[in-house]
Order: C-alpha cells, then structure tokens, then sequence
C-alpha cells in the first residue's frame, strides 16, 4: 500500500472511531472538506469508479426498470381505483423483477437469469414500499370537497 493510502486510511479509521463526519473534521481541520474527502477516500479514485459503474449494462437496466415501474405506476394511477392500483403495483413489481433478472443476465455474462438474494430482497422491499404508499395515499382531491359524494366512475 502506497504512503498516501495509508494516511487516508487512517484519517478515516480515525474520522469513524470519533465520529465525525468529513466536514466537521474539515472543518475542525481548517481545510476544505473536498480537500479532506480526497485524502479519506485513500487515493481511490471515486469519479473513475463512478464512470466504470455507470458503463455496465446492468446498472442501466436496473435504472431503466425504476423509470418503467414508476410510469406504469403512474399511468395506472391516474383514474381513483383500487382495482387500477393493485393492477399499477404489480406491473410495476413486474417491472422491476425484470430490471433485476435483465441486469443479472447481462453481468452473468448471458448465463443465468437469477438475481442475487440481494437484489430480490431490495426488489421485495422496494415493492412492498409502493404498496404501503398506495394504499395510504390520500383519496384523490375531487373527493375532498364537503358535501359532494364520488360518483361512480364509469368502466
């Protein structure tokens, strides 16, 4: 390990038995907190690992699947319907299992669709959150109104 790894090593080490945060060392330090956050990261070089991830396919099925699952969602949810809501979670989940299967697929080199357990756990609670938040949204604004009852909708 290189000197500068570690000096940045033990400034973390050292920052975390604290508990400190970089910009209050920074801070404590007289430095700026970029310059500190340089010197924790131990000489790794986060933009570069940044753009590697941002290079995978995977990372951009995963991202894509959010972006599908939340218009699914939305579209479903533009007429006040439970049956259109539970319909909007589950091609949304749909969506996301897809995303997840899809980015194994591409990072196992085309071998196996299977996920990591970690990523059908974050998948389960990612989709039990859009559960929680749809059924406790507010009813739509048009029924707030005093007096008025909802009429039903038609189809």
């Amino acid at each position: 390990m290189e000197y500068a790894q570690r000096i940045g090593a033990r400034i973390a080490r050292l920052r975390t038995e604290k508990h400190l945060t970089q910009g209050q060392l920074a801070q404590a330090a007289g430095v700026p907190r970029d310059a500190l956050a340089r010197w924790d990261f131990a000489g790794i070089d986060v933009q570069a690992n940044l753009g590697a991830l941002l290079l995978q396919p995977a990372t951009w099925c995963v991202a894509v699947s959010w972006l599908a699952a939340a218009a699914v969602l939305s579209a479903c949810r533009r007429r006040p319907s439970r049956i259109l809501e539970v319909l909007g979670i589950v091609l949304a989940a749909a969506a996301l299992v897809a995303g997840i299967c899809a980015a194994a697929w591409l990072a196992s080199g085309q071998h196996t669709w299977m996920p990591s357990a970690a990523a059908i756990a974050s998948t389960a609670v990612a989709v039990a959150g859009l559960a929680i938040a749809s059924y406790l949204e507010p009813p739509a604004p048009e029924l707030w109104e005093e007096g008025e009852e909802a009429e039903p909708s038609e189809g």
